[in-house]
């Protein structure tokens, strides 16, 4: 008799999940699995698979959004002490869960952080910026923007962009990032010329950003093609791209009727 089968395995460099955010992640994943397949994989106890179906449960990504089922797979991915899986518990807590469990959400993100998780300590960096769980610690919040912006997660130094902490080295730290390929700097490159900095060849970051999936970029593709905004202005494609962009679960809502007015305009 032959063996069973062994369940796939996610295989997803720690570096990769450490410094690449969830939509994008999620992206590439289904370009290659079913959700069928990543279900399987959780159901096997694939540490990595646990906490994105988790992430797609929560956001409403290729499944309907359940919080009850949400939570039920990040519960079991924390208590694998991977770091991914205590952050997005953490995270998940801290946007669902009670005043009561604010602690909790504070633990997980700080377990994640200490396991030296780059964007665990953006995370923990900021709700201790801001007091959202409760706790409020500035210094200890710049602290770990630093020190994630160290370990390579770019948005860290867009965070520490907007806060005007050294922002012109931010800029070139993200600058490098795009022309290394790496497309979490053509993200927040973009990002960032849209809050009131001078960004050297914007439209191109953000169309970078948006060829790769990137949901915000897509929908300010979209704004510049119809303003004329560092591109020739194009109604096809401003719409091109407000269609890809305006049902992003990460769009803000007032991207999100931009979007809408853009694709209205027929």
């Amino acid at each position: 008799v032959e063996p069973a089968p062994q369940p796939q395995r996610l295989d997803i460099p720690l570096e990769t999940l450490s410094t690449v955010d969830e939509p994008i992640l999620v992206v590439r994943l289904l370009e290659q699995y079913s959700v069928e397949d990543l279900t399987a994989m959780a159901e096997s106890g694939d540490p990595l698979a646990l906490y994105l179906i988790g992430y797609m449960y929560a956001n409403g990504v290729a499944v309907e959004e359940d919080l009850a089922e949400a939570r039920r797979w990040l519960e079991l991915a924390a208590a694998t002490d991977h770091p991914a899986g205590l952050l997005e518990l953490g995270y998940f807590l801290s946007r669902h869960g009670t005043t009561d469990e604010y602690p909790r959400a504070l633990s997980l993100m700080r377990s994640a952080s200490d396991l030296g998780y780059a964007k665990a300590k953006s995370h923990l960096a900021a709700v201790l910026m801001v007091g959202t769980l409760g706790v409020t610690d500035v210094a200890e919040a710049t602290r770990l923007y630093h020190e994630a912006a160290e370990l390579g997660h770019a948005w860290a130094h867009y965070a520490l962009t907007l806060r005007r902490d050294r922002p012109d080295a931010q800029i070139a730290a993200l600058e490098a990032l795009a022309n290394a390929d790496n497309d979490e700097g053509h993200n927040w490159l973009c990002e960032i010329s849209q809050a009131g900095f001078e960004i050297e060849r914007a439209f191109e970051h953000c169309l970078q950003a948006a060829r790769v999936g990137y949901s915000i970029p897509r929908a300010y593709t979209a704004i510049m093609y119809a303003t004329g905004d560092g591109v020739a202005a194009s109604r096809s494609r401003a719409r091109y791209w407000a269609q890809l962009a305006v049902d992003a679960v990460d769009l803000t809502p007032i991207l999100k009727t931009r979007m809408e007015a853009i694709l209205a305009e027929g």
